[in-house]
């Protein structure tokens, strides 16, 4: 008789991408303890709370699935918009689908990977406190799109919550993450964020390659991420870096915008001056 299947917290799941979606995901990918499986549905789509198993993939599976998520997203970028249009314009939905398959606009069919194995995990949705996936996040492309991400740079959150992306993050080499540094910093902009922790902690030792990704939010109309950044990783990064972004976080500090005001980024500003002073830093 096998055994049945660990279960697991919800909270201990995040969503990476899914395949089927009613009311909310039914099928696709999802990251547990750093890893990605393939999640799907027990039982029907109506029933509530909603269980799910977790399968581990081979290589292979994972490519696979990969592949097509990124497929998919380059067809919702692409193609989809022409379907759209095709619609809008005939009213004949045989005439429709003709040019709908002579442009070769339709999305390869895929019904995800053959799972034959035993369930590595199962999770529910019961708990009010889960929060495995962002119901308002999830949206073509950009889901699909931090999937393909997902598929080259794995220490990338998947959302705020993701702490196993943050200690994978911490393992790999500044020339691995340097590509990605603009997504990086995009999770500093609410020190709320419990993944804005471990990601500071990796960038702080980064040197002056950090340095223009830190004023693309210096110099943008998010004054609260200003604040965030100012008075997190500004303060425990290299002080070259600092430097670099001396005539922004001077400007902010002596001659705020009446937003940067509102959300303190000029007093979290001034604190990094104090620091840069203080150390002495050129």
């Amino acid at each position: 008789m096998n055994a049945l299947p660990p279960t697991l917290h919800a909270c201990e799941i995040s969503l990476v991408c899914w395949l089927d979606w009613y009311d909310g995901p039914v099928s696709g990918l999802a990251r547990w303890k750093g890893e990605v499986f393939w999640f799907a549905m027990e039982g029907d789509a109506g029933e509530e709370p909603r269980t799910y198993q977790l399968f581990k993939l081979t290589k292979p599976q994972l490519e696979e699935a990969f592949a097509w998520f990124e497929e998919k997203r380059v067809w919702s970028e692409t193609r989809a918009p022409q379907i759209r249009t095709l619609v809008a314009q005939i009213e004949d939905a045989t005439e429709r689908g003709r040019l709908i398959e002579e442009k070769g606009l339709t999305l390869r069919a895929w019904h995800g990977p053959e799972l034959t194995g035993t369930p590595d995990g199962r999770f529910s949705d019961e708990a009010i406190e889960s929060r495995w996936f962002d119901r308002e996040g999830w949206r073509l492309p950009e889901d699909y799109r931090r999937a393909a991400d997902l598929s080259k740079a794995p220490f990338l959150p998947v959302d705020k919550f993701d702490l196993a992306a943050g200690e994978i993050l911490q393992e790999c080499p500044d020339d691995e993450i340097a590509p990605f540094l603009d997504e990086l910093v995009s999770w500093l902009a609410d020190g709320n964020w419990p993944v804005s922790t471990p990601i500071i902690r990796r960038l702080s030792s980064m040197g002056e390659v950090l340095a223009p990704h830190l004023l693309k939010v210096l110099t943008s109309q998010d004054d609260c991420a200003k604040y965030f950044l100012l008075s997190g990783l500004m303060l425990k990064c290299e002080p070259v870096v600092r430097t670099l972004c001396l005539p922004d976080i001077e400007r902010i500090a002596h001659t705020p915008t009446s937003g940067e005001q509102a959300e303190k980024a000029d007093a979290a500003a001034r604190d990094v001056l104090a620091i840069h002073r203080v150390l002495g830093e050129k």
